[in-house]
C-alpha cells in the first residue's frame, strides 16, 4: 500500500505470484526495496516496478544505507538453514555475502 502523509490510501501494489512482504526500506529518492520470501523488488515512489529478482535465500530484513542494501536472510546450506548477510547495490546485484 502507498499512503500519503495523512495516511490516506493512494495505491495498492499487488502481484498474485508473490508472498507477503517481510522486509522493506527506502532510499533517499523514495524508492522502496522489498523482500518477499525468495524474491526482491525495487519500486519507485509511485509503486512502479524498477527491478525484480528471485533470490536463493529468504529475505527477512532489509536496510538501505548510502547506496547499499543490506539483507539479513535464511539460506539452506547442505541440510541446515544458515543466517546470511548479503550486500547488494541499488540495482539488486550481489556485492558481498557472509554466512554463519
Amino acid at each position: 500500500m502507498i499512503l500519503d502523509q495523512m495516511l490516506n490510501l493512494l495505491k495498492i501494489v499487488y502481484r498474485e505470484d508473490l508472498s507477503p512482504a517481510y522486509a522493506l526500506d527506502f532510499d533517499e529518492e523514495g524508492n522502496a526495496y522489498i523482500g518477499m520470501g525468495s524474491f526482491m523488488a525495487k519500486l519507485d515512489k509511485e509503486g512502479n516496478e524498477i527491478s525484480w529478482r528471485k533470490t536463493s535465500y529468504d529475505n527477512w530484513m532489509i536496510l538501505y544505507i548510502k547506496g547499499y542494501i543490506f539483507v539479513a536472510a535464511n539460506e539452506m546450506t547442505g541440510m541446515y538453514f544458515r543466517q546470511s548477510l548479503y550486500v547488494l547495490d541499488k540495482h539488486l546485484r550481489d556485492i558481498f555475502r557472509m554466512t554463519t
